[in-house]
């Protein structure tokens, strides 16, 4: 029984370090994100993602595919909460 109580604490740690910023503390906590100019850092969903200043409202990702710069590397535009933003989650 202690064995499995052991076990699930060490998973409970694994999921939490397994989030970029599961207190929601840009400045602390995704220091290893680099934003573009006219972009800031952010928190979404637990995971740090850089953001566009200036950004009309999205409903889809194709609204998110032009005019935003490269992407690419982090897995793609993607339209979060009716902003575009570049990460690998999204609609």
């Amino acid at each position: 029984m202690k064995g499995l109580i052991l076990i699930c604490a060490a998973l409970f740690v694994v999921c939490i370090q397994g989030e970029d910023c599961p207190l929601n503390i840009v400045a602390i906590e995704c220091t290893h994100v680099n934003c573009s100019p006219n972009f800031h850092k952010e928190c979404v969903n637990n995971i740090c993602t850089c953001t566009v200043n200036t950004d009309p409202a999205c409903t889809t990702q194709s609204d998110c595919q032009t005019g935003h710069g490269d992407c690419n590397i982090w897995g793609g535009w993607h339209c979060v909460d009716n902003l575009c933003r570049c990460g690998g989650f999204g609609k």
